[in-house]
């Protein structure tokens, strides 16, 4: 739904597998289930919500998503980012416009909560966002970010995660 580019190393792996359905690793040659029982359960869609913030966050090693077609379309005259413009064109993009009221009403309120959610707490699910945090920290420049600002790129990054795990998306 993002355009994301990965080059399939064991990052993005080991996420598929925190989700419960690991590569390769299901023993009927069918697949893993399609039904809601087999994989809705408080620890998976938790797990689903992380990945979708990751992801779009780009802190997936070796996954690369750039959400500055959402975010540029979504500046006001003073080139601020407006967020409610950016919840509609990720809701425009993701679920082809159909969220309920309630579902736009949670986003919104979300947007004024700060996300602090471990998106990766072992080494191999370490993404990009890592290294940029290390630079930061040793007062050193990181590259030119995607979006207007860190800030912006942050907060098109918390709206596209919160999208994709809405129950709209979840059931699609």
């Amino acid at each position: 739904m993002l355009d994301a580019e990965t080059n399939g190393n064991l990052a993005i792996h080991g996420w598929i597998a925190k989700m419960g359905e690991p590569l390769y690793l299901h023993q009927a040659p069918t697949g893993y289930p399609d039904t809601a029982d087999s994989w809705v359960n408080t620890g998976a869609l938790l797990e689903r919500l992380n990945f979708a913030l990751a992801l779009a966050a780009n802190q997936i090693k070796g996954t690369q998503v750039d959400l500055t077609r959402f975010a540029g379309a979504s500046a006001d005259l003073n080139g601020e980012l407006d967020k409610s413009k950016l919840i509609n064109a990720f809701i425009s993009r993701i679920l082809q416009g159909e969220a309920s009221p309630q579902t736009r009403a949670t986003l919104i309120k979300q947007l004024n909560i700060p996300l602090n959610v471990s998106h990766a707490p072992s080494s191999q699910h370490r993404g990009a966002g890592d290294e940029g945090r290390a630079r930061r920290a040793q007062g050193k420049q990181e590259p030119a970010a995607r979006n207007a600002s860190s800030a912006d790129s942050s907060e098109a990054a918390k709206i596209a995660g919160l999208v994709l795990g809405t129950p709209e998306f979840q059931r699609q």
